[in-house]
């Protein structure tokens, strides 16, 4: 099958999150609070087990419009009833970097990526792709707002303070991701509104003052999901 958009109820009424089948009930809970429909998604076969189901290593949102591997689409295809996507049949694989082809960051400043191995239709849809050493580069970053972030990793550090964008960056905290030493702060948590939300507690986070003073510079607040150890469940995509 060739690369294609196939478009259908974009006036979808209601507004839902994508989150990896392994979330936690606690988390799922506290996002149909806020109003959301939570979906799940299973595991694709091509990734690496332990980050199979990750939203970050499965979708990319292209506007109104959700990016995926067809295989993924054609076995997954009722979960996205309704929604506009478009498919691509790029390589991907189970072994980095050949995993990564979604691990995109969209800021106001550009996408941040290794571009080499990033979808062509994300270097297509931006108008600047800003090349960093870190492939998992959604994964490691906590977007904020278009022009702030939190990470971990030196080289979206710099490349963000590069494009004059506001930047904290923590120590690599111990974010639980079964099946790997550890995870990252960007794949445990997601902006709604005015709040940063995260999955497990991120009080106990050891640069946790500076991540609420950073917030709160940004006007916003952090809130813990659960009291739970904070756990990398590859981010969320909101829809």
């Amino acid at each position: 099958m060739m690369d294609s958009v196939l478009k259908s109820g974009e006036n979808r009424s209601f507004s839902c999150v994508f989150v990896s089948d392994d979330i936690d009930s606690l988390s799922i809970r506290q996002f149909q609070k806020r109003g959301l429909v939570v979906i799940g998604l299973p595991r694709f076969e091509k990734l690496p087990r332990p980050v199979a189901s990750h939203p970050d290593m499965l979708l990319y949102p292209l506007g109104k419009t959700l990016l995926m591997h067809e295989e993924y689409y054609e076995k997954n295809k009722s979960l996205f009833a309704g929604l506009s996507v478009c498919l691509t049949n790029e390589p991907i694989g189970p072994c980095y970097p050949h995993d990564i082809l979604f691990n995109a960051l969209a800021t106001e400043k550009g996408v941040f990526c290794l571009e080499k191995y990033t979808s062509r239709f994300i270097k297509a849809n931006n108008r600047a792709i800003i090349n960093v050493k870190q492939g998992y580069a959604r994964c490691s970053t906590a977007l904020v707002n278009k022009h702030a972030l939190i990470t971990a990793d030196p080289s979206i550090e710099k490349a963000a303070l590069l494009h004059h964008m506001d930047v904290l960056r923590v120590r690599q905290a111990p974010i639980a991701l079964p099946g790997y030493s550890y995870g990252f702060i960007g794949g445990c948590c997601v902006r709604l509104g005015q709040e940063i939300l995260f999955t497990g507690d991120i009080t106990v986070h050891p640069d946790y003052a500076a991540i609420r003073n950073f917030l709160k510079n940004q006007n916003c607040e952090p809130v813990s999901l659960s009291n739970h150890v904070l756990t990398d469940y590859g981010g969320f995509v909101l829809f």
